[in-house]
């Protein structure tokens, strides 16, 4: 069989290989998956939502037909006041619920951007490291992520600035179509994006659209998931009226993945391409999911949930810092940083070790009982070299007292790739 160049860029995607990986080993502590806590499932009031949404016949059997193909209108209301708190004077005039799209998760509508933004060859820069699926996405339609120094108060501006003058010396600013951004409990690194920072990355994004309009993608699946309970501003408070900002929103992390609701709220030119291929797609995201979490907004559910989920996973965070401390702070070279969020955390190892499936301190973690992400699958090949010595661990479905036997095992396998090297 021949079959398309999208179809191979496709192949060998990480997710596959770290999900083979869990199932391949269920005995083992995995500090891999970044799924989030089945205790923490928001069922009763899921329950009472669809009793709401069926509250009557008409709205029951709206929810079960077809729907609008950008999404529930009452929804995407909400989801545009939810998005707005950052600002007591409301909604931009500029912006309208007509800016908002729903989507089947935030993956959906990353794949879509990629689909409408990229031709072969050009580029999206990212953090270095960043969300591996959405380099996984760049790549399949045959784009290339270029990655920029992080730290752990988010993307560097300095770093992003010299990026894309070297771009421009080489006679590539013109392939730059995006600067994509976790700014907040990013995921894999756990780092949040300063307000400061945010400022002049959109002044940079805007000095160097020269040739195009670069945008300024902001993934915010980890927004509500801070642990302090604060309010953090949408990254489009500082462009008000969506003149290059893209907001990309999923309840997957702070509600349930399950109920594979998300939204996009999109410059005006980007509405129309938008809505057309997601007519290709799928004619609609879920109806029934989209009633739900609108009644969830309106009661004011999801902030009484989110209000729980965030003691829940303070607990796990602190259980991972703990053991951290507790096992890896004598080992030389080793770093991490508080995150305050989300659920991850970056851990790097002395330089001489290789995190890789395929090498001794993944063997030596297994073999001790637990397992991880490693680093490297978090790098653009392009910009930044990338950090073999880097580890992702997520303290989302682990219990606190599974999550301090896993680090320990994982110290264990550290300390003995280094009694060899």
């Amino acid at each position: 069989m021949t079959f398309s160049s999208r179809s191979v860029q496709a192949a060998g995607q990480p997710v596959s290989e770290l999900m083979a990986e869990a199932l391949a080993h269920p005995e083992l502590i995995s500090l891999a998956a970044g799924f989030v806590d089945q205790e923490t499932l928001p069922v009763e009031i899921t329950a009472r939502a669809q009793q709401a949404a069926f509250a009557n016949q008409d709205a029951a059997r709206a929810s079960l037909q077809y729907s609008n193909p950008q999404g529930l209108n009452e929804l995407r209301d909400a989801l545009l006041r939810q998005s707005c708190q950052w600002d007591d004077s409301g909604i931009p005039d500029q912006v309208s619920n007509e800016n908002v799209v729903t989507t089947p998760g935030s993956n959906q509508l990353l794949y879509m951007l990629a689909n409408i933004l990229l031709d072969p060859g050009d580029i999206i820069i990212c953090g270095s490291p960043t969300y591996f699926i959405f380099i996984g996405i760049v790549k399949n339609v045959g784009g290339e992520t270029y990655g920029v120094a992080i730290d752990q108060h988010g993307m560097i501006p300095e770093s992003l600035d010299d990026a894309l003058s070297m771009l421009k010396k080489r006679g590539d600013l013109a392939r730059v179509k995006a600067i994509y951004l976790v700014p907040y409990f990013d995921n894999p690194a756990g780092s949040t994006l300063t307000k400061e920072r945010a400022g002049e990355i959109h002044e940079i994004a805007n000095r160097y659209s020269e040739h195009n309009k670069i945008y300024v993608v902001t993934d915010e699946a980890y927004r509500l998931l801070d642990f302090n309970q604060t309010a953090q501003p949408s990254l489009w408070a500082g462009d008000r009226n969506l003149n290059h900002t893209i907001v990309v929103g999923t309840f997957s992390k702070s509600y349930s993945p399950g109920i594979r609701v998300g939204w996009g709220i999109l410059p005006p030119e980007l509405i129309t391409p938008v809505n057309d291929v997601k007519g290709n797609i799928d004619f609609g995201s879920p109806n029934i999911n989209q009633y739900i979490m609108y009644e969830v907004l309106r009661n004011g559910w999801l902030q009484e949930h989110v209000s729980k989920l965030c003691d829940h996973y303070q607990q796990k965070q602190n259980a991972m810092l703990d053991a951290l401390d507790e096992h890896m702070s004598t080992i030389d070279h080793c770093s991490w940083w508080n995150p305050g969020g989300g659920m991850y955390v970056w851990l790097t190892l002395p330089e001489i070790i290789d995190s890789a499936f395929d090498k001794p301190l993944y063997q030596a973690t297994k073999q001790a009982g637990a397992m991880y992400v490693p680093g490297h699958y978090c790098f653009p090949k392009q910009g930044e070299p990338v950090q073999h010595n880097t580890i992702r661990l997520s303290f989302g479905q682990q219990t606190p007292a599974k999550i301090a036997e896993g680090v320990k095992c994982l110290a264990m396998a550290v300390n003995s790739v280094l009694s060899i090297a």
